[in-house]
């Protein structure tokens, strides 16, 4: 049967069995699985299938494969990832990007915002 050695090949290419995983630990294993030293990536929004703790993991996976060569475009919402140490943080605004501080971020200021008025107030 010829597909049973292309599901084999899929079965170990990752570090465990993906459907025993939630969908963010999968998403994690898939996304390890393919990045490789030196490589260049280009992420949009990788930040949709994770908890913040998967975030953190996510981040920290990329931290390691950046000293080992690899480079990361990536576009994100996400509060975790644009700490990333060495980061340069861009914000896309009107067709152009402003390079930013973590605390210039629109998404932070108002990520701020929301926790500080927690409760009914954030909805007045």
């Amino acid at each position: 049967m010829p597909y049973a050695r292309t599901i084999q090949e899929i079965e170990s290419m990752y570090g465990r069995e993906l459907t025993v995983c939630s969908h963010g630990e999968s998403f994690l294993e898939f996304f390890k699985s393919r990045v490789h030293p030196a490589g260049l990536y280009f992420l949009d929004e990788p930040e949709s299938a994770l908890s913040y703790e998967n975030q953190y993991r996510l981040a920290y996976f990329i931290r390691e494969r950046a000293k080992e060569g690899c480079q990361f475009f990536i576009a994100t919402h996400s509060p975790v990832i644009p700490l990333i140490p060495g980061a340069e943080i861009f914000q896309l605004k009107d067709g152009g990007a402003e390079k930013k501080t973590f605390d210039e971020l629109t998404d932070i200021a108002f990520l701020r915002m929301f926790l500080a008025r927690k409760g009914e107030k954030m909805f007045d």
